[in-house]
Parts: C-alpha cells; structure tokens; sequence
C-alpha cells in the first residue's frame, strides 16, 4: 500500500523586492509582476536569448512557471491513476483475476497533459536564464508522460469495458510489467524535475528573503516568507512512504517551523496595526499550525510503528488518505491549505 503523496509546488510568480519598502514596495511589486507577465505574454515576439524580465529572479521565476504547470497538474493525475491501480491487488504478484474488487484506474486528463505540452513547448523557447539540467529533466519527463499516458489509455479501456472478464485476465497479467514500468519511470522523470525545481526556487527564495531583510528587516511580510520555505521542508520530509520515512528529518525540519510560526504569531500580535491592513489574515494566521499537527502526528505514527486501521485503509484505497490523521496525505493537504491561504493575502 503507497502512503505518500506526490508534492505538488505551486505556481509563484518571485518578484525582487530590493531597495523597496512599506507601500511604496507593495506598488512596486504590482508593477514589475505586471511588466513581466506583458513580457512573457509576447514571447513569440521577442528574441529567445532575451530573459523574461530585466529581473534576474522574475526572469527566473517566469520561466520556472513552465514546467510546474506540468508538476501541478499532470503529475498529480497520473500519481492518483497510479495509487488507484495498485490499490485492489498485491503489489508483488499484480492482478491475478481472484480479486474480490477489480477497480481498473483512472485514465489522466487529456487536458492536462495538453496543457503540459503546450508549457514544456514554451520553455524550449526559454534560453534565459540558462538552466541546462531543468530543460533536460523536462525534455525526460515529457517523453516519460507520453508513454505512462498511452499505457494507462489502454488498461483504462481494458478495465472500464470489462475485456478481463472475458479473457480471463489474460491481458491484465500481461500488461502489468510495462504499465509498472511507465509508471515507475515517471515517477523517477517527476521526480528529477520537481527535485531542480525546488533546488532553482529555494536559490530564490531565500535570495528574496535576505532583499526584504535588507529593505524593511523582519517585519511581518518577512516572517510570512520566512514560514513558507520553512514549511517546504516539513512536507518534504514528511511526505514519503512511511516505512522509508526519516524520522529525525522530519521532526528537525518540525521544530523549525515551529519557531518560525511562534515568531509569526508573536510578531502579528505585538504589531496589530500593521496585521490588521493585511487582507484575509485571519484566514492565513492559523494554517501553520494545521501543518505542524499533521507533520506531528506522521512522526508519532512512524516512532510508534502504528499500522492503519482496517477503516483507514478502506478510505485510502478509496482515495481519500487526506481525511486520516498521520497520513502523509493528510500533512500534504494541510500545507496545500497554507500556501492557498499566503497566496490569498493582500499586503
């Protein structure tokens, strides 16, 4: 039984905050997020070797926003076909026709792996910023989308149409190696490409940091980026098979975030007027919180060695692992909420 969930990074535009503070920052953001996002937007006009933006790290983040369109949607389709596949038989021996259940799997959304083509498309016109081991990893994971698709295309339509019934699993056994394949080749090619995506991202984020550092000091819209890539490496860390899981890892990048959410929260309450002209505060101030109880309560599932109940198992393999506390799915949607939220807030 899997019990991790694939990370989605969500898509972020990085806009330099240097030499610019209070409102006067703020304005400033909208204006360079505006000039950059014109600028993408004509890109089959403009000369493939110029960047994006004149910003070294809106340039970079315009072109990473390519790829993650893929990571965001057409990876999570085809990890969720994954889970429901596996989910009805034993892994080691595959589908042998005595199932008391036979649920097939998903197929993955034509639209999405459009919309991933059309963005991988867009970043081989991309040549500034170079980033030479990002454009192979896509080029990898492009091929490897294709060829999971067309494999779970075909079982899709073997199981929906109940073919296995009339030919006594004789295709569900031999197809079986090749979809196991498609699939654990994907996973490697998604993996490859979100790990440069978050080694490209974390470079610029913490660079932003230290610019509205430098500008403002740590006021509230420093602890608020501060807590965000903090809270990247508790999901990291948490989010993996459960028997693979490191422990310490985890429960390190836990007492992080904990002192960098008990700033937050001191600094917003000893700076009430500045948090009250922050838009949905009170939506976002809470959701760290969330996280560290759901990244404790996968900690305290792998020391205690605590297997999952019959019930739990039934609401995983029925795709709803978020809804159980200790399931690394169930620490992943927590910080989904947290991002949505920090996404939301109007500085």
């Amino acid at each position: 039984m899997r019990t991790s969930t694939q990370l989605s990074i969500s898509i972020s535009l990085l806009v330099s905050t240097l030499a610019l503070g209070g409102c006067d920052a703020i304005d400033k953001l909208k204006q360079a997020a505006d000039q950059a996002q014109g600028k993408a937007a004509a890109t089959a006009e403009r000369d493939e070797n110029e960047p994006l933006s004149d910003d070294p790290d809106v340039a970079l983040g315009l072109k990473l926003n390519h790829p993650i369109e893929c990571l965001n949607f057409s990876s999570g389709a085809v990890f969720k076909s994954q889970q429901r596949y596996v989910s009805w038989f034993d892994e080691k021996t595959g589908p042998t026709g005595k199932e008391k259940v036979v649920y097939g799997l998903y197929e993955v959304s034509s639209g999405y792996v459009d919309r991933c083509k059309k963005a991988l498309a867009e970043l081989e016109k991309v040549k500034q910023p170079p980033t030479p081991e990002l454009d192979g990893f896509a080029k990898t994971y492009g091929e490897k989308l294709d060829a999971v698709v067309k494999a779970v295309d075909e079982a899709h339509v073997y199981y929906k149409s109940n073919a296995y019934k009339s030919d006594d699993f004789a295709k569900a056994k031999s197809m079986h190696p090749g979809l196991v394949k498609a699939f654990d080749e994907f996973e490697a090619a998604d993996k490859a490409l979100r790990g440069e995506l978050r080694k490209l991202q974390a470079g610029a984020s913490e660079r932003e940091l230290a610019k509205v550092e430098k500008s403002e000091g740590k006021k509230l819209y420093w602890h608020k980026l501060n807590l965000g890539i903090v809270a990247e490496k508790v999901v990291i860390a948490g989010n993996q098979d459960l028997d693979k899981l490191d422990v310490a890892a985890l429960e390190a990048a836990i007492a992080e975030l904990d002192k960098a959410n008990l700033d937050l929260l001191a600094y917003a309450k000893a700076n009430s007027a500045e948090t009250s002209k922050v838009l949905m505060w009170s939506s976002y101030e809470g959701k760290a919180t969330d996280v560290l109880a759901a990244a404790r309560a996968v900690a305290e599932r792998v020391k205690k060695k605590t297997p999952f109940q019959q019930s739990e198992i039934m609401m995983i393999n029925g795709g709803n692992p978020q809804m159980i506390a200790g399931h690394p799915a169930n620490l992943l949607e927590k910080y989904n909420d947290l991002v949505k939220a920090s996404n939301n807030l109007k500085f």
